[in-house]
């Protein structure tokens, strides 16, 4: 199983072709699947937070509303998507956000203006829980990845 994971990783994250997305259109309007890796995650409790170095990798796949963790052998769905281009007064800032079970996947395509060239998008999934009380505090957990969308996953 690791050796599939691995392969498909390699083929989506060595292809040639360069995604030409805009961050005031809708990712899921601009391609049909992603290949994201993940590598570390923050989780916080009570102002400290631990960072775990993990090895996840995930299909996001538009069309069908589903998200595939390919090393841990699970389906989610993909509840609602959410995008927003820009306040009125930064027009150039966008979201892009799927609502999942309990969290939630950001992909951040303001950041790609600082890195020309750059053939990846960042995101990131958030997980809140606890705080359900004012005697609880809520705790948070992020991982960050690296989604590429590759032409030969996405119809021309």
């Amino acid at each position: 199983m690791k050796y599939v994971v691995l392969m498909i990783f390699l083929l989506a994250s060595n292809s040639s072709a360069k995604a030409d997305l805009k961050n005031y259109v809708p990712i899921w309007d601009q391609v049909s699947k992603l290949i994201c890796n993940g590598g570390t995650a923050y989780d916080c409790e009570a102002n400290q937070c631990e960072v775990v170095h993990t090895e996840e990798i995930l299909v996001v796949d538009f069309d069908k509303d589903l998200i595939t963790w390919l090393n841990f052998d699970n389906v989610e769905e993909i509840n609602y998507k959410y995008f927003l281009w820009g306040p009125l007064f930064l027009p150039q800032l966008s979201k892009h956000v799927l609502f999942l079970e309990g969290r939630l996947l950001q992909f951040m395509f303001d950041d790609r203006v600082h890195t020309n060239g750059r053939d990846w998008i960042p995101a990131a999934t958030v997980q809140l829980s606890g705080g359900n009380s004012i005697f609880q505090e809520v705790e948070t957990s992020t991982t960050f990845y690296r989604c590429y969308p590759k032409s030969r996953l996405v119809p021309s």
